[in-house]
């Protein structure tokens, strides 16, 4: 064990990701209460973008106050690395520990995401990363999401390259973002989509060799496998989903409304949608052309 900021005891290593490791730690001044502590590798410290990124995300986390939101209690720095403490979860990642498709677990899953999600919109945060390693699956049965590092406020936001496309990403980013238009709360509707898509299916809405493939799919405004065809989930739980991915962001219910349309309420199905036929990401191939190229 090792102390860590003149008031947290660290115990051991819980995770790793690409910004930073999290640790269990003890909280001196709380009478030993657990936390967890992401700290940011220093090997990225000089790169000044990263930074940027760690502190987005410590900013973004802390304004969040919801039961389906991760805990920031708060943040600092040590030997020059930022950090933030966080409420300590018991659990593990949907994406390291898959439920199966029970269809009303699954249905759970995705009410506490929207419900979160919900909160965050009217705070006006677009999380942008919803995938199944951001959403805890507490060992209560709650589901919190974590990782705002890529996070944006709802105005005054650009998209100039594709360095906004994260690794393991892709399979989650909505077609609209493929076309060139900047992030919306829709996005963060159609990544929860292929989540519950892929609990019910056991296979992702879309799997393609690369991201020229992605963008021609939404050039086309290709349409979804129907879920409807591939589970024998409730037509409602489906329907619910399907509606989540309609191609046409502007199809898609909001965060609230698919808290109820989880819930069992009469869903309308998914909206035809428009097809987008917009300029797809700076710096990405033209289709046809060959595309060269939370834990932490």
């Amino acid at each position: 064990m090792a102390s860590f900021g003149e008031r947290y005891e660290l115990i051991r290593r819980i995770g790793s990701g690409g910004m930073g490791e999290v640790w269990l730690a003890h909280d001196e001044r709380l009478a030993s209460r657990p936390v967890a502590i992401k700290i940011m590798h220093k090997h990225m410290l000089p790169n000044a973008d990263d930074v940027a990124r760690f502190e987005r995300e410590t900013r973004f986390a802390a304004m969040m106050d919801h039961p389906n939101i991760v805990t920031v209690y708060t943040t600092g720095t040590n030997d020059g690395a930022p950090f933030m403490v966080m409420e300590y979860l018991r659990g593990q990642d949907l994406e390291k520990a898959p439920p199966s498709g029970d269809a009303e677990r699954v249905a759970a899953i995705g009410r506490n995401v929207c419900s979160g999600l919900a909160y965050a919109h009217r705070e006006g945060v677009i999380h942008r990363d919803i995938k199944p390693a951001n959403l805890f699956l507490c060992e209560t049965g709650q589901v919190k999401i974590t990782d705002f590092g890529v996070a944006k406020a709802a105005s005054g936001i650009t998209l100039s390259s594709t360095a906004d496309v994260l690794p393991g990403t892709v399979a989650y980013l909505p077609p609209e973002r493929w076309l060139g238009e900047p992030p919306t709360f829709s996005n963060d509707i159609w990544a929860t989509g292929c989540v519950l898509y892929q609990l019910l299916s056991g296979r992702l809405p879309r799997v393609l060799p690369d991201a020229a493939g992605y963008a021609s799919a939404a050039l086309r405004g290709d349409p979804v496998p129907d879920l409807r065809d591939i589970s024998d989930a409730p037509a409602w739980l489906t329907g619910a989903v399907m509606a989540m991915l309609a191609v046409d962001p502007a199809g898609r219910p909001a965060a609230g409304d698919c808290v109820r349309l989880l819930s069992g309420a009469r869903a309308a199905g998914p909206a035809a949608g428009r097809r987008l036929r917009r300029r797809p990401f700076p710096g990405l191939p033209e289709p046809g052309q060959p595309d060269h190229g939370q834990a932490g």
